[in-house]
């Protein structure tokens, strides 16, 4: 009876310490950045040059936005009523 008592005393460390393996690593897995943005930028830029960095990304995105919405204004307004036309 003894044996079985520390054979399931011994499963049960077992199997809570490798919950604990598997939750730490997947809570190390989470808070992870996987974004990709240390790729992009360089290590010890500071406070202010992080900051810089992601106000050029922001206005990047954003004249991008409105170069492609232009874009599809002049797809639309144009280029299907000249396809519907026939003027080709």
């Amino acid at each position: 009876m003894r044996n079985l008592k520390s054979t399931g005393w011994k499963a049960a460390n077992s199997s809570a310490r490798s919950a604990d393996r598997a939750v730490g690593s997947l809570a190390r897995w989470m808070v992870a950045n996987h974004s990709g943005m240390e790729f992009y930028m360089p290590r010890h830029r500071g406070f202010f040059g992080t900051i810089w960095c992601l106000i050029e990304q922001l206005l990047i995105v954003i004249f991008g936005s409105i170069i492609a919405g232009v874009l599809m204004f002049l797809l639309i307004a144009y280029g299907i009523p000249f396809l519907f036309m026939g003027h080709f």
